[in-house]
């Protein structure tokens, strides 16, 4: 769980809607969206996605780690993290 924290969090420090990650220590990811869009607008384009996660703060989002997230589901989340345009 810390370990596939630590890859998305590497992969969403990669990313220009991400303004800054916290340290990843565990396995929750917290991370700041760049410019003026908020955690809401983020999250919800995510949920149509699938991928579910709560606000943080106006402009931050936490992702949390669980031993039920299988291989599939991470490689699949790489790829919408990846592919994420904040105009969506």
């Amino acid at each position: 769980d810390n370990a596939r924290a630590r890859q998305i969090g590497a992969l969403l420090e990669q990313q220009d809607y991400v303004a800054s990650v916290r340290p990843v220590q565990s396995n929750i990811v917290i991370f700041d969206l760049a410019g003026t869009q908020t955690a809401a607008h983020f999250l919800a384009n995510m949920e149509k996605l699938g991928v579910v996660a709560p606000a943080f703060g106006p402009q931050t989002v936490r992702f949390t780690f669980h031993l039920d997230i299988s291989d599939e589901m991470m490689s699949q989340l790489q790829e919408i993290l990846q592919s994420y345009s904040s105009a969506g």
